[in-house]
């Protein structure tokens, strides 16, 4: 079946990443299925799924920004830095919430972890140690250390529902753990916590409400063609909207698909790193481009081509 684009999942708890995309590789028969960043077990929200050639564009949209909420639970520690990990202290004093306000401490922890911070991943994550995942690592009794690494956070709303329940509504870069952050505000507040919930609200440039749950992709109709047409499939020319677009004749864009990059001579220079190739009266993407680090001859040179089939 051919099918190119970025199908948007709305992914329930209790179900891994690579689940999800095993079911929808098997509901849509489709072999070759990638995703843009996932989500833990216990998460719920907006999961990208990238089909067909659109797994070429993977690396593009492990970079996008990503939007959560959720609930931090303060007064308890656990070994995932979540409420299903295994219990490692507990605060029952809670002196943070008799020294201040909620409004202060709303107050200090946004001063603290707004911008660009530096933050410990999780031990149980699947950050590589030596070739080896951290969580394996701790599941073989190994005590892990992981550097710190320079992300970007963005309250969009900070409220304590009561002494033990921080409500959080975050934007934050690549690469950003919640859970590391639960973990860094129940310290920061001499104190301990752990994530209690978490949904994906975004994923640039995708939001929550274009998703579809696992029950709709089941009960949807899919044609025996297939096709990036079908309704629930965000089309290759969709994304790639936002960079540089670029029409060749057929004759060079077969040359192209032959590895000559003759055609690109011509194609003027932007300010965009990437740009993407279509054929004349085609909507369908032929060539991903990246500029070019030494412009000579060319401005451009070619970082993949898409599959015709």
């Amino acid at each position: 079946m051919l099918m190119h684009g970025a199908l948007l999942i709305d992914k329930p708890a209790g179900i891994t990443s690579a689940k999800v995309v095993a079911k929808a590789k098997r509901i849509l028969g489709v072999k070759k299925i990638g995703h843009s960043g996932t989500l833990d077990p216990m998460a719920t929200g907006l999961l990208v799924l990238l089909c067909g050639n659109a797994t070429r564009l993977q690396s593009l949209f492990l970079e996008s920004g990503k939007e959560y909420q959720g609930e931090i639970l303060l007064g308890r520690s656990t070994d995932s830095d979540d409420v299903t990990g295994v219990t490692i202290s507990e605060d029952r004093e809670r002196k943070y919430w008799q020294a201040s306000t909620p409004e202060d401490l709303v107050e200090k922890i946004r001063e603290r972890f707004s911008g660009r911070i530096e933050q410990r991943p999780p031990a149980v994550s699947a950050v590589h140690i030596d070739g080896v995942r951290s969580y394996k690592r701790v599941r073989n009794g190994e005590e892990v250390q992981i550097a710190p690494r320079s992300v970007e956070v963005e309250f969009l709303d900070l409220e304590f529902l009561d002494e033990t329940t921080l409500r959080y509504h975050v934007r934050c870069s690549k690469g950003t753990y919640v859970r590391s952050l639960a973990r860094d505000i129940g310290e920061f507040l001499e104190s301990c916590a752990c994530l209690d919930s978490i949904r994906r609200l975004g994923s640039t440039p995708f939001s929550i409400e274009r998703a579809i749950t696992l029950e709709d992709l089941e009960e949807i109709e899919i044609e025996k063609s297939g096709s990036s047409d079908s309704g629930f499939i965000v089309p290759m020319s969709e994304l790639l909207s936002g960079i540089p677009r670029f029409e060749l004749s057929e004759s060079d864009v077969t040359l192209l698909r032959n590895g000559i990059q003759r055609p690109l001579v011509a194609l003027d220079p932007s300010e965009s790193e990437l740009a993407g190739i279509f054929e004349e009266g085609s909507c369908e993407p032929v060539a991903l481009l990246e500029a070019a680090e030494e412009p000579d001859e060319v401005n451009w040179k070619l970082r993949c081509v898409f599959s015709s089939t």
